[in-house]
């Protein structure tokens, strides 16, 4: 892996994941292998491409993986045949020149370092927490920028900026990637390469991450925890109710917290925390009492009278008891204390006598 830091205590640690940092195989000259194989035979190259790679390259089909990494580390000992090396592997320089111009883009950012991985297995070897993550959309192996999100998510609550050269990782595709990794709304967007390659581009990427990264760690935590106490036992949640409740609050963006915080409830004072619990409650009772199943049976249940049961018995049960409890008194889950806000000043910054 490669570290490029501007300072000796980065503050933001940014990692890019693609195979073009690992040596080109058969696959990434695919397209030109033939053609590069017949210039071989016509050029009478394939003993010099013998003798520095061990193959001759005379047949395509026999060229396997190995022998494309060989050809690409004695590149530059064949000036024979550097014409048709150049096309065989123009593609693949494409991609590596592509990095290095996202390297450039994100180096622009102030306290920031850099690190290389070119597969999930080398990614599996760093014990680095990363901030943002540029990911490449198809790597190699089924599923492997799936799998490598999935721990991004688990393990770093990193911001991932999801980058192709390929046309299929816009639209249906992109929704389809965050649905399978269970991403957050807001903490993922997809920029194609051709866009990254320009500095700004990269630059103004960058700017969509917090620069807090506890909000991304409470909002990810609180999702996180809502879906682990629905789901039970289960390792995901189901039902059709707090399926959609999931979705809702999964497809939150970043703003839409910004909205209520700053704007609704900046000036009444209420606590952001105990303003979503009851947003998302209302929502939750909302999706279970309006299926149709539920609805009907409360509909029923408005005609009936129970005056055979009078005069009671007993004592209301320990469960009605908890009913209304719930209904009237808000439990205290945290303690007692200041607003958080309570020692800012009106220019939202710290009062140094608080």
């Amino acid at each position: 892996m490669t570290n490029q830091t501007t300072n000796s205590e980065p503050t933001w640690s940014v990692a890019i994941i693609d195979d073009a940092f690992a040596k080109p195989d058969r696959e990434s000259v695919e397209s030109a292998l033939s053609d590069f194989c017949d210039s071989v035979n016509e050029n009478g190259n394939s003993d010099a491409l013998d003798k520095a790679t061990g193959f001759d390259f005379l047949d395509p089909a026999l060229v396997d993986d190995g022998n494309i990494a060989a050809l690409f580390d004695h590149r530059s000992d064949l000036s024979s045949a550097r014409e048709d090396l150049n096309s065989l592997f123009s593609e693949f320089d494409n991609r590596r020149n592509a990095l290095s111009l996202i390297k450039t883009g994100i180096s622009k950012f102030p306290d920031v370092s850099v690190t290389e991985f070119r597969d999930i297995v080398h990614f599996k070897t760093s014990e680095d927490r990363f901030r943002v993550v540029f990911l490449d959309f198809r790597l190699k192996g089924a599923n492997e920028s799936v799998e490598i999100a999935k721990q991004l998510y688990t393990n770093h609550r990193a911001f991932i900026v999801l980058m192709s050269d390929q046309p299929d990782a816009t639209g249906n595709r992109e929704t389809e990637f965050r649905e399978q990794v269970g991403l957050l709304q807001g903490f993922f967007k997809y920029v194609p390469k051709e866009e990254l390659v320009d500095p700004d581009a990269v630059y103004r990427t960058m700017t969509f991450v917090p620069e807090n990264p506890m909000v991304c760690h409470a909002i990810h935590d609180l999702i996180d925890g809502l879906e682990q106490t629905l789901a039970g036992d289960g390792n995901q949640v189901s039902g059709r109710a707090v399926v959609g409740f999931m979705d809702t609050v999964r497809n939150l963006p970043l703003q839409d917290y910004a909205l209520l915080c700053e704007l609704t409830l900046a000036d009444e004072g209420h606590p952001l925390g105990d303003y979503i619990r009851r947003l998302f409650g209302s929502h939750l009772v909302e999706q279970v009492f309006t299926t149709d199943s539920v609805a009907k049976s409360l509909k029923a249940l408005d005609a009936l009278r129970f005056t055979e049961f009078l005069p009671l018995a007993g004592e209301p049960s320990d469960s009605l008891k908890e009913l209304y409890a719930a209904s009237l008194v808000e439990p205290i889950t945290n303690p007692w204390g200041e607003h958080p806000w309570e020692n800012e000043t009106a220019e939202g910054e710290v009062d140094a006598e608080g």
